[in-house]
């Protein structure tokens, strides 16, 4: 009790013993049959440290840390080696000599949507109402499955009206880029057909990519009545571990003929441009695009700001989707219809250039006009969207 009088353990098992010996007296004939002790080592309660502890405590956050960096360094390793070998074929001068350095970026094929026969009438380019569309054939299985028909639900307009804003952009998916549908091409037109290239200013062309021959239709448009001769493509093409590079770009192809029976082989190049990729922040330039075909030659090594001021190939636009790999399966399902292609604007470079020529004097002569512009820039990685009205009232220019 002098050693532990304040300890409860102890008190508790000082009462412990009291009460057996105790029960002797109770039960004498119990003397000599009395019940063993049983030793009971004491242990004191033991002192944490606080300092040890949190010491403890950061080593093992620090391995959990160290776990996940080992595992995001082993996630990246193929994306690492992928842009090794871009900046490897960048920094000759040459072509490249194998298709391996750019298949990486041009799938096999190009995946177009099937459409069905339809009568010649002045909605019969609204796929959402006749057609069907086919996902992408995996780039691994090389299996194609076919979707149900979209229809005009609220869901698929509140797609085609997605802005589709920017995001983050990932270099192991890639990106998707719709070919949708070329409007106004000269009259005499019958057929035409896209070939695609990867460019980069120091390598050069990549490997072409041709996309299938496209029988080119009038289509009466609704605003005017007037006719117009179209080309629907309504074909996509992934192009999965693109490291974000702004040198990067895709220069376009446009083959036509004036017979309609001709075959591809009697295709010839008469048209041609130019699509930004991505950013001077590396960031994919995602939105719903329109850019005028120039006219020959093919100068694929020219700035852009160069080439929006190239001659055009009459009034022939392309009009084109370009999203990330995520948002594929959600623009697949999205209406195409030239109804809607207001719903595209114009890079910013061939927004600059309408507004420049709209303030130019033709012909040398003092005209005295008023006339407003009003340009829409989307807001897409860093192209600010801005309403632009410009008022130019009477006076000598």
């Amino acid at each position: 009790m002098q050693s532990g009088g304040h300890d409860a353990s102890i008190i508790t098992r000082y009462s412990d013993l009291e009460y057996n010996l105790s029960a002797y007296e109770d039960y004498p004939w119990t003397k000599d049959y009395p019940e063993p002790l049983k030793q009971v080592q004491y242990q004191s309660e033991r002192h944490i440290d606080p300092i040890t502890e949190g010491l403890k405590l950061a080593n093992e956050q620090n391995q959990r840390l160290q776990n996940e960096l080992h595992e995001m360094h082993k996630k990246f390793d193929t994306l690492s080696a992928r842009t090794k070998q871009l900046e490897l074929s960048v920094s000759t001068n040459g072509m490249p000599n194998s298709i391996d350095k750019y298949d990486r970026y041009l799938p096999p094929k190009a995946i177009t949507y099937e459409r069905s026969v339809r009568e010649n009438k002045n909605d019969q380019f609204d796929q959402h109402e006749h057609s069907q569309q086919k996902s992408l054939n995996t780039l691994d299985k090389r299996i194609t499955h076919a979707s149900p028909a979209p229809s005009i639900s609220t869901s698929n307009i509140n797609k085609l009206r997605n802005p589709l804003a920017p995001q983050s952009y990932d270099p192991v998916g890639g990106f998707i880029i719709f070919f949708d549908f070329i409007a106004n091409l000269p009259s005499t037109i019958q057929q035409c057909c896209l070939i695609t290239s990867i460019h980069h200013p120091k390598s050069g062309l990549g490997e072409p990519s041709q996309l299938q021959p496209l029988k080119c239709e009038q289509y009466i448009d609704g605003k005017n009545d007037e006719p117009m001769n179209i080309a629907l493509i309504a074909t996509k093409q992934p192009v999965p571990g693109c490291p974000p590079q702004q040198a990067l770009t895709i220069v376009i192809e446009v083959q036509t003929s004036t017979n309609k029976k001709a075959s591809s082989e009697e295709l010839q190049t008469n048209a041609w441009t130019k699509l930004a990729l991505f950013d001077n922040k590396n960031r994919l330039y995602s939105g719903r695009w329109k850019v005028p075909l120039k006219a020959l030659p093919i100068r694929q090594d020219e700035s852009l700001a160069v080439i929006s001021r190239a001659p055009t190939f009459g009034r022939a636009e392309l009009y084109y989707r370009l999203v990330n790999s995520q948002d594929g399966d959600d623009q697949s399902d999205a209406p195409l219809s030239l109804k809607h292609r207001d719903h595209y604007a114009y890079p910013l470079q061939v927004c600059l250039l309408i507004v420049i020529n709209n303030m130019q004097c033709y012909n040398g002569k003092r005209e005295k006009e008023s006339m407003t512009v009003e340009i829409d820039f989307l807001k897409n990685f860093g192209l600010f969207y801005v309403k632009l009205s410009h008022k130019v009232f009477e006076s000598d220019f």
